[in-house]
């Protein structure tokens, strides 16, 4: 991904978690939260205060999921949390864990 290296650069996550998340390992790591934020607001998922782009996240899951799926997600996954890093971290852990 274009947006993962200057992510990594700003959060300091190491390869390995960012590599565990691929196999559904989401430890509770500040890193990682700051990563998948920046992520975020990179791919214009989220804005910087923790927002849902829900448009383009419908749009993204819908190129790979039927539209009961997507829906399902959205809904499920997509809640505002106690900080922007925490929204993005459990709304992708939400949907890595449901899809």
């Amino acid at each position: 991904m274009r947006h993962n290296s200057a992510c990594q650069k700003q959060s300091g996550v190491s390869q390995s978690v960012l590599m565990g998340t691929l196999r559904g390992q989401f430890p509770n790591n500040p890193a990682l939260k700051t990563h998948l934020l920046c992520m975020g607001v990179r791919m214009g998922y989220m804005d910087g205060n923790g927002n849902f782009r829900e448009n383009a996240i419908r749009r993204d899951l819908s190129s790979r999921f039927p539209p009961a799926k997507v829906d399902r997600l959205v809904r499920t996954c997509l809640i505002r949390r106690n900080s922007p890093e925490q929204s993005a971290y459990e709304s992708i852990r939400c949907i890595s864990t449901n899809a």
